[in-house]
């Protein structure tokens, strides 16, 4: 508030938590008793709300049994959040051979030599991590 106005504004997420755009907007208003105004609202830019982690689903293990061969695994890379910008790299232990990596389609294919258990990493364009 400043003298002899005020000064409104608010955000918006018409779609609820990560359903849709973030918009701010903002306007003045003349506080004169006798003949208040309001100047129109102003909008921002709409943003995107990423709060959620990407994630790894449709895992495929060929051969998927017992074997004494090497291993190929299948997952495809999503970023959760409807109208984000996707996945944006893939950490993984030296161990692990890349034999696809596509973070446009999410599809990535990896082959392993040896028993173990395995962590790859996600990270999207607005920093979230997962694995």
């Amino acid at each position: 508030t400043t003298a002899g106005g005020a000064l409104n504004y608010d955000f918006q997420n018409s779609g609820g938590e990560n359903t849709d755009k973030l918009q701010f907007r903002i306007r003045t208003v003349d506080d004169d008793v006798t003949d208040p105004k309001s100047s129109d609202w102003a909008y921002s830019n709409k943003y995107i709300l990423d709060n959620k982690a990407p994630t790894g689903d449709q895992l495929v293990m060929t051969p998927s049994g017992y074997t004494t061969q090497d291993v190929e695994f299948k997952f495809v890379a999503k970023d959760p959040t409807p109208g984000a910008t996707g996945v944006v790299s893939i950490t993984k232990p030296a161990d692990i051979d890349a034999l696809e990596e596509n973070l446009t389609t999410g599809v990535c294919r990896y082959k392993v030599e040896r028993n173990g258990t395995y962590t790859l990493g996600l990270e999207d364009a607005a920093g979230n991590k997962g694995n």
